[in-house]
């Protein structure tokens, strides 16, 4: 069976494959969501004088390893938090089953 990079060439020309992939933005999704059955509100408590989820949000930007970095929530509270310090977020349903869900949807 031919996959994607077989019909494409890219068995008898490795490096267009290696060419695809170094030029592919890498992208960092943060789950995050606010009603957690066993803390919720969690993310929007503070550390130090920032929020986790804003913490956690500049932090993941500061590492420099991603062309963008942007937060799924299900929450306003929380889009709201991040949007309001100029980061990147997106409203996602709230009746996803876990963060990985939440990250497939966007």
């Amino acid at each position: 069976m031919l996959n994607k990079y077989s019909k494409a060439g890219y068995i008898k020309y490795p490096h267009k494959i290696l060419n695809e992939i170094a030029h592919m933005k890498k992208i960092a999704v943060i789950p995050a969501r606010y009603a957690s059955t066993r803390f919720p509100g969690k993310l929007m408590q503070l550390l130090g004088d920032k929020t986790i989820i804003r913490t956690t949000y500049e932090n993941t930007l500061a590492t420099a390893l991603f062309d963008d970095v942007l937060v799924a929530t299900d929450s306003e509270i929380i889009y709201n938090e991040i949007m309001q310090h100029n980061g990147h977020a997106v409203m996602s349903k709230r009746a996803h089953e876990s963060g990985s869900d939440r990250i497939a949807k966007q």
